[in-house]
């Protein structure tokens, strides 16, 4: 039986007729539909060729790392997504967050309504940045990226991102419409001049569409893989002399100063930051230089105030030596406790008060003194307050840095 014989004796010829058919029809093609014909076929047999091995990957992108740590240092973006209250518990001493405080806000762990400091702190969602989407993708290989933008009749513009992935058969796709219109922090709506909403509102939004794209066709585990790379990478680099000679210049560039810095973080550097603190520093900085926030969004509710005239914690049990002392200053007089009049000594209890708050004010406050006639006045007025002995060694200790970096100041100019 010859190749074009069969039972009926027509099959063969069926074949033998439908391939000058079908080379026909692609001659008849447009050149640009040709060319893509033949780049996605070709695409395809290189993809069956050289199987995709994802921990050869994920080996490669640590090779990336150790050669470039920069990479590391932009892979991970942080962005503020809101505002929350932290406080003290006037009867536990835990702390807790609430959205808002009110005059019904209790603690989640004794139910008491009483509370000491409380202090707004801002809440950051983390991710692999535009810059790790591009790096995972240059090294995946195999893939064809798109993107399309459209305007619409009511002036915003429709961002449509489209990755197509040869090795493994995917097609992800997404879809945003970027408004021309936002509103202000006063409730106004405004209105994007039109050279900014194309070169710098679409353009970042084009961005982030590509790297939910790309990151939407990448599998878990090489995603973990990578971060996880990135995060230890990025704990040698966050040493706080760097940060204070580096990163905090970095961020003043770009109109944050070092009292909003340590307003966004929650906690004053001169406090000493956390190698975690430290490495949501730099991440948000990251962030800033990529676009992926703004200014705005970072300085958003630092100054929103705590609702006052609500139950505040108890003061704290004084002893009978403070309570003469008291007295003895507003002329009155004093008598002894009858102690043999009791069956039982009488007890003081004391109460551990949390001072970091109050610190965390006078750092501040330290931080932004500009004469030494300053920093002296600032520094009587803090002596004057009640506080452990070892808050008034730090205070004296704010006060005497203030005092050489006003000096430094002085012969620098």
């Amino acid at each position: 039986m010859g190749y074009g014989d069969d039972r009926n004796g027509d099959g063969g010829t069926a074949l033998m007729e439908a391939a000058p058919r079908q080379l026909q029809a692609t001659a008849q093609l447009p050149a640009d539909l040709m060319l893509m014909k033949m780049e996605n076929e070709t695409f395809m047999n290189v993809a069956r060729v050289q199987p995709r091995e994802p921990m050869k990957i994920v080996a490669q992108l640590k090779e990336l790392i150790e050669a470039w740590p920069a990479a590391a240092e932009e892979a991970i973006y942080s962005k503020p997504v809101g505002t929350v209250t932290e406080c003290t518990c006037g009867e536990c001493q835990i702390k807790y967050e609430v959205a808002k405080v009110d005059k019904d806000t209790a603690c989640p762990a004794c139910g008491s309504k009483r509370r000491g400091e409380c202090w707004a702190i801002k809440k950051f969602a983390e991710g692999l940045s535009i810059r790790a989407a591009e790096s995972i993708r240059s090294i995946y290989g195999y893939t064809r990226l798109t993107t399309t933008c459209e305007m619409l009749p009511n002036g915003s513009a429709k961002l449509t991102g489209t990755i197509v992935d040869y090795a493994a058969g995917n097609f992800t796709s997404d879809t945003r419409e970027v408004p021309r219109q936002y509103k202000s922090r006063t409730g106004e709506m405004i209105t994007h001049a039109e050279d900014r909403f194309l070169s710098v509102v679409v353009k970042a939004e084009k961005a982030k569409l590509i790297r939910d794209v790309i990151l939407s066709n990448t599998p878990g585990i090489i995603k973990a893989m990578y971060r996880d790379m990135c995060e230890q990478k990025l704990e040698q680099l966050v040493a706080p002399e760097i940060i204070a000679q580096k990163i905090v210049p970095a961020f003043e560039k770009y109109g944050i100063s070092a009292t909003q810095l340590d307003k966004i973080v929650g906690r004053p550097a001169a406090l000493g930051w956390s190698e975690q603190e430290r490495l949501n520093v730099r991440k948000l900085l990251v962030s800033l230089k990529n676009e992926e926030v703004t200014v705005a969004e970072l300085l958003a509710g630092l100054n929103e105030p705590v609702p006052e005239n609500l139950p505040t914690a108890k003061p704290a049990p004084q002893t009978t030596g403070e309570l003469a002392d008291k007295l003895k200053d507003k002329g009155q007089k004093t008598e002894q406790p009858n102690t043999a009049a009791t069956s039982k000594p009488t007890e003081v209890v004391t109460e551990v008060v949390d001072e970091s708050p109050m610190l965390a004010d006078a750092a501040i406050e330290f931080g932004g003194l500009e004469t030494h006639g300053q920093v002296s006045k600032c520094e009587q007025e803090w002596a004057a307050r009640k506080m452990s002995p070892e808050s008034r060694k730090q205070i004296a200790d704010f006060a005497s840095k203030a005092r050489d970096r006003i000096s430094e100041a002085k012969q620098k100019k």
